[in-house]
């Protein structure tokens, strides 16, 4: 799932090679910014405080300065620009890395991962998680049934412990439930689950402790899930190994996993692809994918949600185009969802300008497109107002993440030199049992006055109020005219509270004026709602008339702009 940024056959083109895709990958220092997550939720993966899905990219709380992420089965790891480490989400084998473990131990907001400093590459597995120092060494911590921390022991670790006799390591990667290292001299090292074949050493025994995988070297990157890997040469081709149930070592065949046939327990290569430069792997249900020098995407494998993207849902056993994409600069494969993932898969392709492209499950929203519709092509993931771009992604159980540019918020609106308001909404109310019209008037919008030189103002904290404007209490007048309605008029005027509001009468040659003050104990600091004032004016038979209002806001020896005329 996780990206980390690799120059690969001297294309010059820059891309996230996902060294562990599916539910794993390592991911290098990108330029920092904020992280943003969606899909499922339920384990506190998505790290805002809440345990609901999100159908579009939502902010981590508190989660800036990012390098680096890494999306686990339901967990989420976060490298910052000064060297720690930062985990959210499900916790139940320690995976978080903090000291804790166990049911209620899931951590809905980001807490630093414990005595980790100088980090320069996060991996996310299944269950368990790994971190490379710039000392080439690798630490790792969580679920350990297998072996994948690679300690020489079964025990589950809710703080980290170093990776048995790693040193010079260069890029990491997790799949779900392995364990990989890339050498200094392009050689790999893994551990853990290996029923399959998928470690790669030519046995289809489990490892607590590194071994060598066999036949391939000048390896730039490798992508797994728990079932299959792929390794990224300096060559531009891509080599697989592990199981083959549904066509994901793209070599044209498939091979069923009931014993006593294993999958492919040493590389082999995956033949017609060339001038790749970046390699994803869904962690649990089997597909791969590959990015080209070109900027195009190409998917094999389990197919049954679309997530391959060629518009059918039929499983590949040979690597097809995905879709129209070009220019695209990443891409990520993550599994169906949860602790235990569902039937599913999906996969994210990041281009060049920053915008992002989902397709396959979308049971969570994982797709980002503000649906919870499966996609068998690619849509566009709708970002949040506020995000400009992303940078660097990483797709993971049923949830994803991006480090990207967060947009600066609005500057203050300018100092006031005059009122601004927004019209009342006026609605005449025949009322034939009391022979009265009934003048009900709503303010919509927001009024703010500015009483120069006290500088105090009145806020109507109604929608579209600019925000941060003081509440308090300021005397002001509000003058309505009503044309035409002669001295046989009686008016009453309330609050909507039925609470009478003073005011005064007068004439004007236009007609009545109406000059009153609100209740003073309805504009207290920090009030929010809106002021509805209810006129009664009775008459003497003139029931149907049809009445101009006009109404315009005094404050002491400046009055403010006239509204428009409110008819009926």
């Amino acid at each position: 799932m996780p990206a980390t940024l690799i120059r690969a056959l001297g294309s010059g083109l820059l891309a996230f090679a996902l060294l562990a895709a599916g539910v794993a990958g390592p991911v290098h220092a990108a330029a920092p910014g904020d992280v943003y997550a969606w899909g499922e939720g339920g384990s506190g993966q998505l790290g805002n405080g809440a345990l609901n899905d999100r159908s579009i990219p939502f902010p981590v709380t508190g989660m800036s300065a990012a390098t680096a992420v890494a999306a686990g089965g339901a967990h989420s790891l976060a490298l910052r620009a000064d060297g720690t480490v930062w985990a959210w989400g499900y916790n139940l084998s320690g995976q978080i890395g903090d000291g804790t473990s166990g049911p209620g131990m899931n951590r809905s907001n980001p807490v630093q991962v414990s005595a980790l400093s100088s980090v320069t590459a996060i991996a996310a597995g299944n269950e368990h998680s790994f971190a490379l120092g710039a000392d080439g060494r690798v630490w790792a911590w969580g679920y350990n049934i297998w072996g994948q921390l690679g300690d020489g022991t079964s025990n589950a670790r809710s703080t980290p412990v170093l990776v048995s006799g790693l040193t010079g390591v260069k890029a990491i990667a997790a799949g779900g439930r392995q364990g990989f290292a890339v050498m200094a001299d392009g050689t790999v090292r893994t551990w853990g689950y290996n029923p399959y074949g998928q470690l790669g050493d030519g046995s289809l025994n489990q490892r607590s402790t590194p071994v060598t995988v066999m036949g391939v070297t000048d390896v730039l990157a490798i992508a797994a899930s728990s079932d299959h890997t792929l390794a990224l040469t300096a060559a531009g081709t891509v080599w697989a190994w592990g199981a083959n149930n549904v066509g994901q070592l793209g070599d044209g065949t498939t091979t069923p996993l009931s014993p006593p046939i294993p999958g492919r327990s040493q590389p082999a290569l995956v033949p017609g692809l060339t001038g790749v430069i970046a390699i994803a792997a869904n962690a649990v249900n089997g597909h791969s994918m590959a990015l080209k020098a070109d900027g195009t995407v190409w998917a094999w494998g389990y197919n049954a949600s679309g997530q391959l993207g060629d518009g059918t849902m039929v499983n590949r056993t040979v690597p097809v185009k995905t879709g129209t994409l070009s220019e695209v600069m990443a891409i990520a494969a993550g599994s169906g969802g949860g602790p235990t993932a569902t039937p599913g898969g999906h996969s994210l392709a990041l281009k060049a300008r920053g915008a992002l492209w989902s397709w396959g499950f979308n049971g969570a929203g994982q797709l980002g497109d503000g649906s919870t519709t499966n996609r068998n092509t690619p849509v566009q993931v709708h970002y949040p107002s506020v995000l400009a771009s992303a940078r660097a992604i990483s797709a993971g159980g049923g949830h994803n993440l991006l480090i990207g540019t967060t947009l600066p918020p609005p500057p203050p609106p300018p100092p006031l030199d005059r009122c601004q308001w927004a019209p009342w909404l006026c609605d005449f109310k025949p009322n034939l049992i009391k022979g009265a019209i009934e003048l009900q008037c709503l303010m919509q919008g927001c009024v703010v006055v500015d009483l120069v030189p006290r500088n105090c103002l009145v806020k109507y904290d109604c929608p579209g109020c600019p925000p941060g404007a003081p509440g308090r209490n300021c005397p002001f007048q509000y003058n309505l005219f009503f044309d035409g309605l002669g001295d046989a008029w009686t008016v009453d005027v309330r609050d909507a509270d039925g609470r009478p509001v003073e005011y005064t009468r007068g004439r004007t040659p236009t007609g009545i004026v109406l000059s009153f003050r609100p209740s003073s104990e309805r504009y207290v600091e920090g009030k929010i709602g809106s002021y509805m004032l209810v006129f009664e004016m009775t008459s003497k038979g003139k029931i149907g008339a049809v009445y101009r209002v006009k109404s315009r806001l005094e404050t002491g020896d400046r009055p403010s702009n006239v509204i428009p005329d409110l008819r009926r």
